[in-house]
């Protein structure tokens, strides 16, 4: 069996997928990735195909369109959704549907904002899968992102099955209250990310408790690193930062550069994040507990239902001199590390990527 899968070219898209791709390889499927060519190092060892616009491409003709790629507020979800379902589907579904007939897939897993996959999945008469990658977002969101699919379904003559599946690695606790999980979902534990084929990173530590500050993949950290870090290096731990090293940073601060999540975790004692979902899933799932100031997109909604698990503080876009004390109360509250590690039970229940490989199997017509 040859299955495709397809994602947006962003890290907290593709990610999540690639344990899912792993294990279907390693149940004897012939996998491969398709996204913009920036992100081949991400996949590891995992056959990619580079193919489609990349984030620059996309954001000067989502512009040109007369559009702003301005995600600090998501509450009118009219750019997000242009941009997937209009200016990247217009760009990019020709050049994906040619390496799709070229790659012949017998299976299509498409991330849930890459509207084209299903699209080249009903040309090529193969069934496909929704991949979650975040947590509840506004049912509004939801009903646009259908409309401009069944558009563009329309515009090219096509009728599209339903998909399969929705495959969901986020963890249901991550939810917000009033989801409704989707009566085709198939769980599947989340995985911290390492590309796969890649050595662990060893990162010894001494005596001093460790804190973790990551910006995840999409926060500019010209714009927000030098107030994070300021706050974070005032507590009295040794702070890991996933970032290229800057000039004069205060002794406790170790730059780590972009390291696998999978390395950083079992050695920190907390976290501290913009809220990310893939990151706060992870974490989660080494039980440890933290601290989330959002800063865009999704992250608000991820770090509500965080907070709701009662393994983190969210703090506010003007509360960064509060972000020591709060990484202070993380530490020290075994309120908060109790919370997470009961997170971590509740993760760790979940069905492997495995498992659920197999129950898609089951599904297929």
């Amino acid at each position: 069996m040859r299955v495709l899968f397809s994602s947006l070219p962003a890290f907290g898209h593709l990610v999540p997928m690639l344990p899912f791709a792993v294990a279907a390889r390693a149940a004897g499927a012939e996998v491969a990735v398709a996204t913009a060519a920036s992100k081949a190092h991400v996949v590891g060892d995992l056959p990619f195909i580079p193919v489609g616009a990349d984030w620059p491409e996309l954001a000067a003709e989502h512009e040109r369109r007369g559009w702003s790629l301005d995600m600090t507020d998501i509450s009118d979800p009219a750019g997000v959704i242009a941009l997937c379902a209009e200016t990247r589907v217009d760009l990019c579904f020709e050049e994906v549907l040619a390496v799709a007939k070229e790659f012949q897939p017998d299976l299509i897993i498409s991330d849930v904002a890459d509207l084209i996959a299903p699209l080249v999945a009903t040309v090529l008469d193969v069934p496909w899968a929704f991949f979650n990658i975040t947590t509840t977002m506004p049912p509004e969101m939801h009903e646009r992102f259908a409309e401009r699919f069944a558009f563009q379904a329309e515009a090219r003559g096509l009728t599209p099955s339903p998909p399969l599946a929705l495959l969901d690695a986020v963890p249901s606790l991550l939810h917000l209250e009033g989801h409704v999980l989707a009566e085709n979902r198939i769980p599947m534990r989340p995985r911290a990310h390492r590309p796969p084929g890649a050595e662990p990173a060893v990162l010894e530590r001494g005596d001093r408790r460790r804190v973790l500050l990551t910006l995840g993949t999409v926060v500019d950290p010209e714009a927000h690193l030098a107030r994070l870090l300021a706050a974070v290096s005032t507590v009295d731990a040794e702070i890991l930062v996933t970032a290229e090293e800057v000039p004069d940073a205060p002794a406790n601060v170790r730059f780590v550069g972009f390291t696998s999540l999978a390395d950083l975790l079992p050695s920190v004692d907390a976290v501290v994040t913009v809220g990310g979902a893939g990151t706060v899933s992870a974490t989660l799932s080494h039980g440890l507990p933290m601290v989330i100031q959002p800063v865009l997109a999704d992250q608000p909604f991820v770090a509500k239902g965080a907070a709701g698990t009662g393994a983190a503080i969210v703090l506010g876009p003007e509360e960064t001199d509060r972000i020591a004390q709060a990484v202070g109360t993380v530490l020290t509250d075994p309120a908060y590390r109790d919370a997470a590690r009961e997170a971590a039970v509740r993760i760790a229940e979940l069905p492997t990527p495995q498992v659920a490989w197999a129950e898609l199997l089951r599904r297929l017509p």
